[in-house]
């Protein structure tokens, strides 16, 4: 059993997102887009309950959190960091 280390996924389950957790390797690489959009390292976002789907989003996509939290609703920020996510995985695993 591999244990992957994770980075969460905040408000998840009220977001209607379906992953409590995403790899940390996925997020890892945006984190100086992270401590722009939040002032904070990966590690203490974490600590603090991790990134919505939206911010998570902002962070991968290289956006100021408040270009995707405000212009897009749940449904739509979850269907595309999942594909963000699908993209990530397919290139890894190349």
């Amino acid at each position: 059993m591999t244990s992957e280390r994770t980075f969460p996924v905040l408000n998840h389950k009220r977001d209607n997102f379906p992953l409590a957790s995403v790899p940390w390797e996925f997020i890892a690489s945006h984190e100086a887009q992270a401590q722009r959009n939040h002032a904070q390292t990966l590690k203490r976002l974490a600590e603090r309950g991790g990134l919505s789907a939206k911010e998570m989003l902002a962070v991968v996509t290289g956006q100021h959190w408040m270009q995707t939290c405000w212009k897009i609703d749940n449904q739509q920020a979850n269907h595309r960091l999942l594909q963000h996510l699908e993209a990530w995985k397919e290139k890894r695993n190349a």
